[in-house]
């Protein structure tokens, strides 16, 4: 899946390609744009480290702590910092 992503902030214009691998729900780079979160389902957020402007291949999950609440979303409060808001 082809992304293109264009900061609010400054000329920062990022093309590349990660899996296709659902749906996806919400996508945020953390605020250094070293760290992308995408969420697909409502119950966790997978991870994909960058290294310049480009995916190095490191990629993790963060699934909810609590089995039965559902993820409504996420937001970046520093460069590796994500807080997940559940029902």
């Amino acid at each position: 899946m082809g992304v293109n992503v264009k900061s609010v902030l400054n000329d920062l214009v990022l093309n590349f390609r990660i899996d296709d691998e659902g749906e996806v729900l919400s996508i945020k780079f953390s605020e250094d744009n070293q760290i992308l979160g995408i969420q697909r389902t409502h119950r966790s957020v997978d991870f994909l480290n960058f290294q310049g402007n480009s995916p190095n291949g490191i990629q993790y999950s963060q699934a909810c702590k609590n089995k039965s609440a559902s993820l409504l979303g996420f937001v970046w409060f520093s460069d590796y910092e994500v807080l997940f808001i559940t029902n």
